[in-house]
């Protein structure tokens, strides 16, 4: 949360709307984490009356807030309450029911302290539920969330999925980190999908996918597909497998062509051919670069 966000969501709060002038510079740099005397000094005020605007200031947001808040503590309170926010307003929007469905969420690491990402949330919620009149026609069948190492695709995946699990009767998240083979992979999709009902797949890989999305159209699913780039050939064309795990491009390229009422999500560094083949603005396949 920036100060700029902090303050609106204060300003909203607050029975008088806005914040003085000097309520401002307390808010402000106490959110930078200044003393009372840098403040005073700094703007030419007693030290005392800065302390005074300060105290009824947290009184105000304590009170506003139903919590404690302390100089010490505004930033952790707000963000708290803005990620309240966020879960209410989404919940809201998209008319979540409690979740009936039925998940595995592998290896996804906590987003218990997940703050920010407001509008990419938003943005990929509505791609993979779809919206307007005729949800279903506006659904994606495949999105990908590109970006570098370390700016937060995993943790916007896992809490995009949590947000919106419950519009799916099946949730399945999981990490390629360790480039599983595709065989692999679909194994563990389609037993989870046939509730441990399909242990044993066709040998060949067509008619391998071909059960999967079969499962894809008879059910609501959402497969988490995280670290995909793991699987793509390092050093050479961009967006190219790596030896022998060219399967994976039949995959992504038939789930992307053939409709179904599934989504799969990935998470990668770089995009897959395929998914540069096939995405658009429009069109069920789309990209969204962190």
């Amino acid at each position: 949360m920036t100060e700029s966000e902090a303050i609106a969501l204060v300003e909203k709060l607050l029975e008088r709307g806005r914040l003085t002038k000097v309520q401002n510079i307390v808010f402000s740099q106490s959110w930078e984490g200044k003393t009372y005397l840098d403040m005073a000094v700094g703007n030419g005020y007693d030290t005392g009356y800065i302390k005074d605007v300060g105290s009824e200031l947290w009184r105000s947001l304590s009170k506003a807030l139903n919590e404690k808040v302390t100089k010490n503590n505004l930033h952790g309170v707000l963000k708290r309450f803005a990620q309240k926010q966020q879960e209410e307003i989404a919940a809201s929007t998209l008319n979540l029911q409690p979740a009936s469905n039925s998940t595995h969420w592998g290896e996804a690491i906590d987003v218990s302290r997940f703050y920010g990402r407001t509008t990419e949330l938003e943005t990929l919620s509505q791609w993979i539920l779809g919206g307007g009149t005729h949800p279903e026609r506006n659904r994606c069948r495949m999105v990908t969330l590109l970006g570098l190492g370390g700016m937060g695709k995993t943790a916007l995946s896992v809490k995009l999925a949590q947000q919106i699990q419950a519009q799916f009767d099946f949730v399945i998240w999981r990490s390629l980190r360790d480039a599983p083979t595709l065989e692999e992979l679909l194994k563990d999709l389609i037993k989870f999908l046939s509730q441990q009902q399909e242990i044993t797949l066709p040998q060949n890989t067509g008619l391998q996918i071909s059960r999967l999305i079969e499962y894809l159209r008879s059910s609501r699913c959402l497969i988490v597909l995280d670290n995909f780039d793991a699987v793509l050939a390092s050093r050479q064309r961009a967006g190219y497998y790596r030896e022998d795990y060219d399967a994976y491009g039949e995959l992504l390229h038939r789930i992307g062509e053939i409709p179904h009422q599934s989504c799969l999500l990935l998470t990668s560094r770089e995009k897959p051919a395929e998914v540069a083949a096939l995405s658009g603005e429009m069109l069920p396949v789309r990209s969204l670069s962190l």
